[in-house]
């Protein structure tokens, strides 16, 4: 067993760093979610 980060030490459990990242349409979602709460946050506080 070797404990370096050399070699292929995440084999075993399948994680792969070089594979693509695919969004799903809940990622656009929770961000647009995410932004209006932060405008309506920041807006709500300057302007009263």
């Amino acid at each position: 067993m070797r404990f370096s980060f050399e070699g292929r030490n995440t084999e075993g459990v399948g994680f792969d760093p070089n594979r693509p990242y695919n969004a799903k349409p809940f990622d656009y979602a929770l961000v647009v979610v995410c932004l209006a709460v932060a405008i309506g946050l920041l807006s709500w506080a300057f302007l009263g």
